[in-house]
């Protein structure tokens, strides 16, 4: 009864602390990812008169975006276009507490701009300084057949879901905050929500949060314009522990290709192993120190008449995002240790190696929750080592990785290539 009394008490008083109108209508915003198509037949725009004016006003078609706030909340915005019969410097139109001016259209006052649909802030007209009319858009009752809830894909992980608002248009998106000290943390899961006609009883404006300290759901009271009361719930799903350190596990057959150059003045002997499948072995392991560096770390062992060590460890820092940040561009700067023997009648090769490399890594793809596609590689800046390493991965939970590897140095070659299997292992700390 304790946890369940915080947990809706951090809904409550968090929701206070976001401020009442995300600004999404004027100026520079990060459009999202287009997941819910929205028509104007989807909202009611509503004209109070206050004067007597003839005034048109409508949602204009495929003017429709979604706008990334909070980084993890979608807000629709669709463009609303005004006409108002009489001359243009007559009329204003005050919105958002901006003012907008009119255009003039053949014997029409003219104004088009972005508003809010999850906001109910009305669009208040001006004629000759007085309140003339005011416009209000509501959401309609929407069919079953079309979806209306929109949990982003920060959310994919928490399976995050709302009872009791079927039909109504919302939104939502995660962020997990880690609790607890370290080697024992915790998640605390907030889940940003708006929608489009319920409120608070409070009338406190939307987003808000809802703060889960475990799997029990969270049940708030909520009201429309009509003054109907609902109660719904917010279930997500939150793991026990938070790991900062993650670990996984591959293998699988690689082609393994080797050769030895004598260095012995009256030699010209080249020898050349080539196999067509050896065993693979990789280990990778990343601990997180935020939500944008890690450490990350890699040991890839290749063997059979030849033997082929390769371990890496990386700062991993995330420089740059795109496609609404599914993809994410990440540096790789550290250092290497290889280990290479061709056979035993020569000398092995033990030493470290400083390639640098970049990544790049696109999640949720193909509209699958968690679906990971990446890629990335390793050069050597150094002249008297030619050192490449090239991989691509994708999955979901286990993955698959294609990589291929070269490394020569003075007499010594070898090149490896193949597919393997990778699979999570335990979590640490």
């Amino acid at each position: 009864m304790y946890k369940l009394f915080k947990v809706t008490l951090l809904f409550v008083c968090l929701s206070h602390q976001l401020f009442a109108d995300e600004n999404i209508s004027f100026g520079k915003v990060q459009l999202g990812e287009n997941r819910m198509r929205l028509v104007p037949k989807f909202f009611e725009v509503k004209i109070e008169k206050i004067q007597d004016i003839s005034i048109k006003a409508f949602l204009v078609k495929k003017s429709f975006q979604w706008v990334r706030v909070r980084d993890v909340l979608l807000i629709p915005r669709g463009r609303i276009s005004l006409y108002i019969l009489g001359h243009e410097s007559q009329f204003s139109v005050d919105y958002l507490d901006r003012s907008l001016h009119f255009q003039n259209k053949k014997a029409y006052a003219h104004s088009s701009f972005y508003v809010s649909l999850f906001n109910d802030q009305k669009i208040n007209i001006y004629k000759k300084g007085k309140l003339a009319a005011r416009i209000s858009i509501k959401a309609n009752n929407i069919a079953k057949k079309y979806k209306t809830h929109l949990i982003d894909y920060s959310c994919s992980r928490n399976d995050v879901k709302f009872k009791n608002l079927g039909g109504e248009f919302l939104s939502a998106g995660c962020r997990t905050q880690r609790i607890g000290v370290f080697g024992k943390e915790k998640p605390m899961l907030e889940v940003l929500w708006s929608s489009s006609n319920w409120r608070l009883l409070d009338g406190t404006k939307p987003p808000y949060i809802a703060v889960f300290l475990d799997n029990r759901p969270v049940k708030v009271k909520v009201k429309n314009h009509k003054n109907e009361i609902r109660e719904i719930e917010i279930h997500a799903k939150v793991p026990k522990r938070l790991h900062r350190i993650n670990t996984a596990i591959g293998f699988g057959p690689y082609a393994f290709d080797t050769s030895y150059q004598s260095d012995l003045e009256d030699s010209d002997t080249r020898e050349e192993k080539s196999e067509a499948t050896a065993p693979a072995l990789m280990l990778y392991y990343n601990y997180k120190i935020n939500e944008e560096v890690s450490l990350r770390g890699f040991d890839a062992f290749v063997f059979k008449e030849s033997k082929f060590n390769n371990f890496g460890a990386y700062f991993a820092n995330d420089v740059g995002s795109a496609f609404d940040k599914k993809l994410t561009i990440t540096t790789l700067i550290g250092m290497q240790h290889l280990y290479f023997s061709f056979d035993e009648d020569t000398k092995e090769i033990s030493e470290p190696i400083f390639p640098q490399g970049i990544e790049a890594v696109y999640r949720n793809a193909f509209g699958i929750k968690n679906y990971v596609i990446g890629g990335g590689f390793f050069l050597s800046p150094s002249e008297n080592i030619d050192y490449q390493n090239i991989w691509i991965r994708w999955g979901k939970g286990f993955f698959w990785e294609v990589n291929y590897i070269y490394w020569g140095k003075e007499e010594f070659s070898a090149k490896m290539w193949g597919l393997s299997i990778g699979l999570p292992l335990k979590g640490f700390f």
